[in-house]
């Protein structure tokens, strides 16, 4: 009888437990992140090495204000200010699909490596400025000059949405704007449809 109930309390355990996670769908690149950083989400494997983000202390977390590659910094906001006096910070968008992952590794564990990623610009998270490309495709990383129509540093930038593509890469702003990067270029745009 004790092995009867614990087989149904196990089940029901598990069925309540399977119908959350259908509610918040997470996907295989997700959970190898929770899986092997924990609360460690400032640090990223790239092809050309770790990269970290750095707040205004030195440690790792956002908002940012320097982007290290193998320690070495290749975006500084330190002492940045926009237009109207406030000190820039960088930050992940919560958009989801900010980071274009390199394809799966194979029988390889760990996390995949990040090939480019989108990353915001601004003095908070609720009002981003612009936003800047890094790209860890070739042998040497490039990061994009700030990008996005706001020559008055007077509006709060929204990413909707990126198509990610091996050549072309279309990253859709509100507003609309639309921009176009190519790898290892400068983001072109605004741009038509």
């Amino acid at each position: 009888m004790k092995k009867l109930y614990f087989t149904i309390l196990l089940c029901t355990v598990a069925s309540l437990c399977h119908s959350e996670n259908a509610k918040r769908p997470i996907d295989a690149q997700q959970k190898v992140l929770l899986d092997e950083r924990g609360s460690d989400y400032y640090s990223y494997h790239t092809g050309l090495g770790t990269l970290e983000f750095l707040d205004r202390s030195g440690e790792r977390g956002t908002p940012a204000i320097k982007i290290l590659l193998n320690g070495k910094a290749i975006v500084n906001l330190e002492g940045v200010t926009d237009k109207g006096g406030s000190e820039q910070s960088l930050m992940l968008d919560s958009f989801t699909n900010v980071i274009d992952w390199a394809s799966s590794k194979g029988n390889q564990s760990g996390p995949s490596d990040v090939k480019r990623m989108i990353v915001s610009v601004g003095a908070t998270s609720n009002c981003v400025r612009r936003y800047i490309m890094l790209d860890f495709t070739d042998t040497k990383p490039f990061v994009s000059k700030p990008f996005s129509y706001n020559p008055d540093d007077d509006i709060c930038e929204h990413l909707k949405k990126v198509k990610w593509g091996k050549q072309e890469t279309f990253i859709d702003l509100a507003g609309p704007q639309r921009y176009l990067y190519r790898p290892q270029r400068e983001v072109i745009g605004p741009i038509g449809d």
